[in-house]
């Protein structure tokens, strides 16, 4: 559970997501890093049933 409790770890992860979001345009402009917060907290929540 280390990378959970890493600040850094998370934000440049975020940071990522955003950048690949808007890049793809995946969704509307001005909604990336609202989507990319959504995306690391569902892994947070489901971290032990993804590394299984």
């Amino acid at each position: 559970m280390g990378f959970w409790k890493k600040t850094n770890a998370r934000e440049l992860l975020t940071r990522r997501l955003v950048r690949d979001l808007d890049e793809r345009g995946i969704c509307q402009p001005e909604t990336e890093r609202d989507l990319a917060q959504r995306l690391v907290a569902l892994a947070r929540e489901n971290h032990e049933h993804l590394t299984r």
